[in-house]
């Protein structure tokens, strides 16, 4: 049963991986252009208008999205009816996405990008929708190039916008409009989305169930709302728009640990509702909580220790001082990351409320800390802030989630995230102490978690193997063809 769970687990993951590493990691890739066609105030006002928009949307859509996916999972899925109440969610998003246009253009900053900002709603909010329908469908190789098509066009729209025509912030905006509506179009006709809407009727009680379990959720999305925009605005307000600029940068390498993570997260939710009645179910999730944290808490090491050489040639001299938010975000990131995994728990069992309480929480102690720290400290106190926050909701959710799966903290994973630590107070000197402390550290994680090491040292070389054994078959079927053409 462990092979196959392990099996399936990977297999989701790397379908995953190739759809979504693509369309997460271009927000990092395409930094350099961005922070070169636009100035920080400009780039902090096209960030603050997307976040936005990313928010307003599960709001404006009851987060229907999170019900779509989770009721599509249960075994006796009623998957036209739950078609149609995911789609009839696209007319309040579209009316009431007008309302608002009006109090965004209140603000200066905004006034000019109005329609943008109500097109780029509009248009995440279908793809979003149409993308969900197909995943939660388990055509999952479908999805992954959804997200695939998502990146090249958004590459492309980017440098003609940008670089080539100039277009500045309205050309940010149109990249991401023209991408959303074509990847939606890709949607809909995989996902057969216009026959699945035909002979169905509103399921009112569908609708019901579902909107219960997604609307308690929104503030989830609020709390990362907070954490993201309210930051950023409260920055612009107590300090000034380029500043936010520089700090929506620093976010920027922290947030590969929730790229790589949203990949295996979307896979171990399949896993987790799959595998929730298995007698050693506990058991599983803890192995999988204690692999996870090995490899998310030393890629955040790594990255630590070469903050400024990336920095350094990744992004435009005006915002290598950005860098200085990261060591504090990074650490905030790893228990977002481990957090997430936690909260799958609240996911399987339908807790909704579990997601409410815990980002509540965290929301609370980020709103009372920015107010208190960014006056004193400017970027670095909103980055301390969200990092206590994110370790609340770890906190509550370790807890919380114990009536369902007990997770257990070893001695391992507090002594890896304390190796950390010094590296992040390091970094801040020049020189040979940096360089000393960050090889201790390294070679004091390496030590702890010498056995995952020689499990990964081991699965690459069987991998390599396999592949080898197969690079050989397929040789020797390839001579064999010559010589019988001879």
């Amino acid at each position: 049963m462990g092979k196959n769970r392990n099996k399936y687990l990977l297999k989701n993951t790397a379908v995953f991986a190739i759809g979504n590493f693509a369309s997460k990691f271009i927000s990092f890739f395409l930094v350099p252009l961005y922070t070169n066609a636009l100035i920080a105030a400009e780039y902090g006002t096209a960030d603050l208008l997307y976040t936005l928009c990313n928010f307003l949307v599960p709001l404006f859509t009851l987060n229907i999205v999170e019900g779509v996916l989770r009721f599509s999972l249960d075994k006796y899925a009623n998957e036209k009816n739950i078609v149609r109440v995911a789609c009839q969610m696209l007319i309040p998003l579209m009316v009431i996405g007008l309302i608002s246009v009006p109090i965004v253009s209140l603000f200066d900053n905004f006034r000019d990008y109005v329609w943008h900002f109500y097109a780029y709603m509009i248009s995440v909010g279908v793809s979003n929708i149409f993308l969900i329908i197909l995943k939660g469908q388990e055509k999952l190789k479908e999805y992954a190039f959804g997200n695939v098509l998502h990146t090249i066009l958004i590459t492309a729209l980017n440098l003609i916008f940008l670089l080539w025509l100039k277009m500045g912030i309205s050309g940010y905006f149109l990249a991401y409009i023209i991408a959303n509506i074509l990847t939606a179009a890709y949607a809909l006709w995989k996902a057969n989305i216009a026959n699945l809407l035909r002979g169905t009727s509103f399921d009112k009680s569908l609708f019901k169930k579902m909107a219960s379990y997604s609307v308690v959720l929104i503030p989830t999305s609020f709390m990362w709302w907070i954490m993201n925009f309210l930051d950023r605005a409260m920055i612009t307000g107590m300090v000034g728009p380029a500043d936010s600029g520089i700090y929506a940068i620093s976010y920027k390498l922290p947030s590969i640990l929730t790229t790589v993570s949203s990949v295996f997260m979307q896979a171990w939710l399949f896993s987790a509702v799959k595998n929730k009645d298995d007698e050693d179910n506990t058991e599983y999730t803890n192995r999988i909580f204690n692999a996870l944290s090995f490899v998310i808490i030393g890629v955040s090491l790594l990255m630590v220790v070469f903050t400024k050489q990336i920095f350094s040639v990744y992004v435009a001299p005006e915002y290598y001082v950005a860098w200085e938010c990261v060591p504090c975000l990074m650490v905030g990131h790893i228990f977002l990351t481990l957090s997430t995994f936690i909260s799958t728990s609240y996911n399987v069992n339908k807790d909704s409320r579990g997601f409410l309480k815990s980002a509540s929480i965290g929301a609370v102690v980020n709103l009372v800390l920015n107010a208190i720290l960014i006056p004193l400290l400017g970027m670095q106190g909103a980055a301390i802030a969200t990092t206590i926050s994110y370790m609340s909701v770890f906190t509550y959710r370790l807890i919380n989630t114990r009536k369902y799966v007990k997770i257990q903290l070893t001695p391992r994973f507090l002594l890896s995230v304390f190796s950390i630590l010094p590296v992040c107070i390091a970094i801040y000197a020049d020189g040979w102490v940096v360089s000393v402390i960050s090889g201790i550290c390294l070679i004091c994680f390496a030590i702890i978690n010498y056995q995952y090491f020689m499990k990964t040292f081991g699965a690459i070389r069987v991998i390599l193997e396999r592949c080898s054994t197969v690079i050989g078959k397929h040789a020797k079927r390839r001579a064999k063809r010559a010589s019988n053409t001879i």
